[in-house]
């Protein structure tokens, strides 16, 4: 399940916590109304994806939906901040941002507040 962290960001920030399985209707009813609700008042967000302990699984079908949003709406999301303790994430992450148009950074739990700070400052 997806959860959207209020009151600590600014406005222009979406923050989420993947608790549990995280699976398409999670991400189809919760992350992508949050992102389209904030590109409404903003011409570009930033988005901290934390993935903690509570996290158990990522489908496939939830993954296949990441990568079709990135083709949507991808260009409008100005910094992209990972955060889980998970090797197998951290190396998925640098590797994809090669790919990806934005600035995506990679913390670990121990480096949530430099993330937060990083996602937070403007410009």
């Amino acid at each position: 399940m997806l959860h959207i962290i209020h009151g600590e960001f600014p406005d222009n920030v979406i923050a989420i916590n993947a608790i549990g399985e995280v699976c398409d209707k999670d991400y189809e009813e919760m992350l992508l109304p949050a992102i389209k609700k904030r590109l409404e008042s903003y011409e570009k967000v930033n988005l901290l994806y934390m993935f903690g302990f509570e996290f158990d699984d990522y489908d496939t079908v939830m993954a296949w939906s990441d990568t079709s949003v990135g083709v949507d709406i991808l260009s409008r999301i100005d910094k992209l901040a990972i955060v889980s303790n998970a090797t197998w994430l951290e190396k998925g992450v640098k590797l994809l941002s090669i790919f990806m148009p934005q600035n995506v950074r990679f913390y670990t739990e121990q480096h949530f507040a430099d993330a937060k700070a990083w996602v937070s400052e403007t410009q």
